[in-house]
């Protein structure tokens, strides 16, 4: 089965500003699924990084329901999206808006979902395949949360079988924005050489490492990485 781990930093503007980092992920390795959740924190919102780790938990602690072949997946995701306006409406809603990146992986399938910035990319066998997720760059602008309906999620479940070989990367847009994307496939393989995904930590070393080390050339923001191999 799958193992994920990953790790998140800082952006440099968040470091100097003493603005916690908006991003979280959260990770579930079980012995009969893996899943994840990279939720990245909207930067105007006065408690993003508290909607952005509320969100990621939401969603992969009740990823084992997924493990039916019946259950609807945009129906568990809108569950747990109105189980997140339900708990930060006190507050205003708006004021924990985030973007979200999951993926659910178990013997049968695997389930990619996008909504907002970001990147998600699968290396299945020698195919690579990044999630459809069309925006305009530099735009200060991305779908989120707090407004947006489930049918706006891209959503992309593809079969897998016991032979099959699987790489999974995924990045919030503080690195995805400095990724060409033809050299995608080759820095998927210098993270599978760098980091090994069994051995997972809370921070893993490795990839926080490697974040602080990348560059800023048009985006200041926090970055996070998730692998799974």
């Amino acid at each position: 089965m799958i193992r994920f781990c990953g790790g998140s930093v800082r952006g440099i503007n968040h470091q100097q500003s003493g603005i916690p980092n908006q991003d979280n992920y959260r990770i579930v390795n079980h012995r009969m699924y893996a899943c994840v959740a990279v939720c990245d924190g909207l930067g105007s919102r006065a408690y993003a990084h508290i909607g952005s780790k509320l969100l990621s938990w939401l969603l992969t602690v009740s990823a084992k329901k997924l493990m039916k072949q019946q259950n609807n997946f945009e129906a568990y995701i809108n569950r747990n999206v109105q189980l997140w306006h339900f708990l930060t409406w006190l507050f205003g809603s708006k004021h924990f808006d985030t973007t979200c990146l999951f993926v659910f992986v178990n013997e049968k399938k695997i389930i990619l979902a996008q909504l907002g910035d970001g990147l998600i990319s699968v290396k299945k066998n020698d195919q690579l395949i990044v999630l459809p997720y069309h925006h305009t760059v530099y735009l200060n602008h991305t779908k989120s949360v707090y407004k947006s309906k489930v049918t706006e999620w891209v959503i992309q479940t593809l079969p897998l079988s016991a032979d099959d070989k699987l790489e999974v990367f995924l990045t919030t847009d503080g690195l995805s924005n400095e990724i060409i994307q033809d050299q995608l496939g080759r820095f998927m393989e210098m993270l599978s050489n760098r980091v090994r995904p069994e051995r997972q930590a809370t921070q893993n070393p490795a990839i926080v490492d490697i974040l602080n080390q990348a560059p800023n050339h048009y985006n200041h923001d926090d970055k996070t990485i998730v692998i799974g191999g």
